[in-house]
């Protein structure tokens, strides 16, 4: 028997070997090349030393690679269901998913903790979009039954909530996450952009406005509210708990995130909590415009 390159190959002479392995190193670069430079990708990946990591690690194991693609977690502001936005999006990525093939599979992440947090949407709002995304996944999931293109729709706190195994850990990540938005909010461009943005949308700004009151350093207090609730849960993404000799242990994810919204503010945040990143347009034709904002 012969061992490497993460399989056993049974009774398989040298030369049999090697061939495998040359198809299956090609096949990775393949792989890595569509998902970092095809026509839907909007800007350069982070942490491209981990996206080489996993694809390789998976194309061995004969493994899809997790896209794990962050969504928004309510719809608005004209509506609180699945729409046609949301439709021409996912269609985008099951065609994205057909051209690079079987080496990878998507799974949506809806952002409900920062939608409530940053954005004042009600948990009514939440839950509505949440399930017609899921009913919207299993209607087209019986048309196309012969499809092995699939979603996976899960909302972000449900899946946090899992993975946390101990007070402790989530008091630590909470501070380093406070410390690396400040430090990225101190870049005075890169503030004003994330105020724009969350002033934008957010529910409390228009609530206040109304009112025309605001609470002492509100924008401020706003934007370092959004980029530390990203950074916090961005880096629960890219790692994997477990237990190990009674001991809680931590370690790299074998995921890779994707990102449709914009890069100007969404990159800086993925370099500082260190997870591997792609950053995709939303729809066919370079558009940008994200699809639970539409």
């Amino acid at each position: 028997m012969v061992k490497g390159f993460g399989m056993d190959f049974k009774g398989e002479d040298i030369s049999t070997v090697v061939k495998k392995y040359i198809q299956k190193e090609s096949y990775a670069r393949e792989v890595i090349h569509n998902l970092t430079t095809g026509s839907y990708v909007r800007e350069a990946p982070t942490n491209l030393e981990d996206i080489t990591r996993i694809v390789y690690k998976k194309i061995w194991e004969n493994k899809p690679v997790e896209l794990r693609v962050l969504w928004g977690g309510s719809r608005g502001p004209r509506k609180r269901v699945t729409g046609k936005a949301d439709e021409i999006t996912i269609q985008f990525l099951k065609n994205i998913e057909k051209k690079i093939g079987s080496a990878i599979e998507f799974e949506i992440f809806l952002c409900d903790t920062h939608h409530y947090l940053c954005n004042g949407i009600s948990d009514k709002n939440i839950f509505d979009y949440y399930w017609s995304m899921r009913k919207y996944k299993k209607d087209t999931e019986s048309i196309y039954k012969k499809s092995k293109y699939t979603l996976t729709v899960e909302k972000l706190s449900d899946f946090i909530e899992k993975r946390y195994l101990t007070p402790g850990i989530v008091e630590k990540e909470d501070n380093e996450a406070r410390t690396k938005a400040r430090m990225l909010l101190q870049n005075e461009a890169y503030a004003q952009q994330v105020i724009q943005g969350t002033l934008k949308h957010s529910r409390w700004y228009k609530q206040f406005k109304a009112l025309k009151k605001f609470p002492k350093n509100f924008e401020t207090y706003l934007a370092q509210l959004y980029v530390e609730t990203e950074i916090e849960f961005l880096s629960e993404l890219g790692v994997e708990r477990f237990n190990q000799s009674g001991e809680y242990q931590i370690k790299k994810s074998d995921n890779i995130i994707v990102s449709l919204s914009n890069p100007l503010i969404q990159k800086p945040i993925a370099e500082v909590a260190n997870v591997p990143m792609l950053f995709f347009w939303s729809r066919e034709g370079r558009h940008g415009e994200v699809p639970w904002y539409c």
